[in-house]
């Protein structure tokens, strides 16, 4: 596990961050069961948690990649070495800061049909559900994440 690795800290707070969003509306939607014409809410993260990830992969392996030809032909150390950094550090480097920052859970309506005949579409057992699956995604995180810190705090503390 790499503990230095602030990517996988950015992307699992922004997954945090997008079940936090999704259990808000399933809790909504809960409250709402037995609102006339209310339409249950869901909430979409995860295609932009991919984008970003993908970004990262990218990155990371085009580092590995620049690393082995570094290793391998050491006469082209200075010209990849700023081939690198000029072009690729700053283009993409920035693109993973704009997708970071641009992350936004999407809350929709779902068009589901209505299970009531007063218009509501909200299905008790399914949100409930929901929101035990919800439930056990962020613990996972959040458990991954302490390990994450514990990690850094070993390393830190150990001066290793």
């Amino acid at each position: 596990m790499d503990f230095c690795n602030t990517n996988a800290i950015e992307v699992t707070t922004l997954a945090l961050n997008g079940l936090a969003a999704r259990h808000n509306a399933l809790a909504a939607n809960i409250a709402n069961a037995d609102t006339p014409g209310y339409k249950r809410a869901d909430v979409s993260f995860e295609s932009q948690l991919l984008k970003i990830t993908d970004k990262i992969s990218a990155v990371d392996s085009s580092k590995r990649e620049n690393s082995v030809s570094l290793v391998c032909n050491m006469n082209a150390v200075t010209a990849l070495n700023s081939e690198f950094k000029s072009d690729y550090d700053k283009n993409e480097f920035e693109k993973i800061d704009e997708a970071i920052n641009s992350f936004n859970p999407e809350v929709t309506q779902t068009d589901t049909p209505a299970v009531k005949a007063d218009g509501n579409n909200v299905n008790i057992d399914y949100e409930m559900a929901e929101l035990a699956k919800n439930g056990t995604k962020f613990a996972a995180i959040t458990t991954f994440q302490e390990k994450m810190f514990r990690g850094l705090q070993d390393i830190i503390s150990r001066g290793n």
